[in-house]
């Protein structure tokens, strides 16, 4: 996937028009560290006015899924794929 990205389907990107993508190595998954970050990333995003942004997640990874899901992304309508789309808004200041 990082060398042959798919590309974020249009009916995604204009309505969750920011992408966030997180990779953390196997010696810190789970300590709580992917929640710092996309609180960090959250905050950032609200100050700077972004309304919505969106994963993508192979199918494949549960575990990635049920992070996401976990921290409040839905999955989204989209074309069959490898990819499950996600997307969260962000909360209003």
């Amino acid at each position: 996937m990082i060398h042959f990205p798919e590309k974020t389907p249009e009916q995604i990107s204009i309505c969750f028009p920011a992408h966030l993508h997180m990779n953390l190595l196997p010696v810190v998954q789970g300590q709580g560290m992917g929640a710092l970050l996309l609180d960090k990333w959250m905050r950032c995003a609200k100050q700077y006015g972004i309304a919505a942004v969106h994963v993508g997640a192979i199918a494949k990874n549960t575990r990635a899924i049920h992070f996401w899901q976990k921290y409040g992304f839905s999955e989204l309508v989209a074309p069959a794929s490898r990819t499950v789309w996600m997307g969260r808004f962000v909360p209003c200041p």
